[in-house]
């Protein structure tokens, strides 16, 4: 009968979900001021994940799919997510938008403001 109805498996799954997950190995917690500036730079990624999703552009969207959307909130994630936004625009400069450029610099900045290195 459980293989007929796998719903107790289901459940089981579900009631594991809502366990916390742990951090990586070396991420420090953010403090108040800095979840401010995790949420401005999610509100960047999702503007640019709907934007390249309309337009179907895959370079771009590669690059972000690779860090976002965030796992968790750390100062490490964060600067990860600023590295390769970098790196997108260096290398693919050409395919990217003045929003999208503008969307980029603003999420650099945050990381900058909030992290300086």
């Amino acid at each position: 009968m459980s293989e007929i109805y796998p719903f107790k498996r289901a459940t089981r799954f579900l009631r594991e979900v809502d366990r916390p997950m742990p951090q990586p190995a070396g991420t420090e917690p953010l403090a108040h001021d800095e979840a401010a500036v995790l949420s401005e730079i999610e509100d960047c990624c999702a503007a640019l994940f709907d934007h390249w999703c309309e337009t179907r552009h895959v370079v771009p969207l590669a690059y972000l799919m690779h860090v976002w959307p965030l796992p968790g909130t750390s100062v490490h994630l964060a600067r990860r997510v600023a590295i390769v936004l970098r790196e997108l625009q260096r290398l693919h400069t050409e395919s990217l938008g003045p929003r999208e450029h503008q969307l980029i610099r603003r999420a650099l900045g945050a990381v900058e403001r909030a992290f300086p290195s």
